[in-house]
This record gives structure tokens, sequence and C-alpha cells, in this order.
């Protein structure tokens, strides 16, 4: 198992779409193993690949205090999408694995 990686709009909307019967009209902040490098390059760690899709708030990723360094994804009810967000690595949020043959969501 490895925290998320999301290659493709079909893939966040997918997501999205898996996640909506579960969790209603809350609101869910989950890690994914997208980290930026130091040179401010996006990257999935658990693939090595670099971010090219992405589906980041407006104004995101912003590095706030020059300690935002993690993307995490949110599930709103309201925003009809998966949308991403860079964040301190060291908050508290629900993970998303996946493996070869299933996805798994865990707290």
């Amino acid at each position: 198992m490895a925290l998320l990686s999301i290659e493709n709009a079909e893939e966040n909307n997918f997501l999205w779409e898996k996640l909506k019967p579960f969790l209603g009209a809350g609101d869910y902040r989950f890690w994914t193993s997208g980290t930026t490098l130091p040179d401010d390059h996006w990257v999935w760690l658990a693939t090595g690949r670099p971010i090219i899709y992405a589906n980041w708030y407006p104004n995101q990723p912003d590095n706030a205090g020059n300690n935002e360094k993690c993307l995490e994804i949110r599930y709103t009810h309201t925003n009809k999408a998966m949308m991403w967000n860079d964040h301190v690595c060291t908050a508290p949020k629900y993970v998303i694995c996946e493996s070869l043959q299933a996805n798994c969501i865990s707290s």
C-alpha cells in the first residue's frame, strides 16, 4: 500500500464519486503522496512521477509560511470534485492509499 497518486482528471473525479455516498455533505481532508521537492517541483512520492495534472484550489499551491510541502485533497460536497491544497506535512488528516489491486480508505 502507498499513499494515493492522482494522475488525471478521470481519477480525481472517480475518487470524488466513490467517496460521495460515504461522506455525504461533510468536509474531509486526505493526504496523498504528493510533495514538493526543494526546487518547488511537485512529485508523487509513491510513483516518483512529476505531478502534471492538478486540481488546485484557486491561488494554490501557495506554500504559506514557507511551510506547506505536502499535497492534501479536500472532499467538500459543494465542490463536486476533489480540490487540492498544499499544507503542513505534520497536520493530522485522513489518508487514502492504493495498491495495484484495490484502493482503501482509512483514518
